[in-house]
């Protein structure tokens, strides 16, 4: 198991490659499969320029069409998505 460094505050060190968020979006869905690969896109790019460490909170009411899936998929390759 690799060891997080952290600094005296007990944050993550950026020595460590870890960089926190400065800014988290939450974004409630339900039923979205069609929409959030799309609408996480979106945000990224409009993100991008301002250079300012982000995470983007995906919260699923138990949608039946996949949207689930499509989050953890896109979690999976990049970290700054959750579910």
């Amino acid at each position: 198991m690799e060891k997080l460094v952290t600094t005296e505050t007990g944050a993550p060190s950026p020595a460590a490659g870890i960089v926190p968020a400065s800014l988290a979006l939450v974004i409630p869905t339900l039923h979205e499969a069609a929409n959030i690969r799309s609408v996480l896109e979106r945000i990224g790019t409009s993100l991008a320029p301002l250079g300012v460490p982000y995470e983007l909170i995906v919260v699923d009411d138990d949608s039946q069409d996949g949207t689930e899936n499509i989050v953890r998929g896109i979690s999976a390759k990049d970290g700054r998505v959750r579910l």
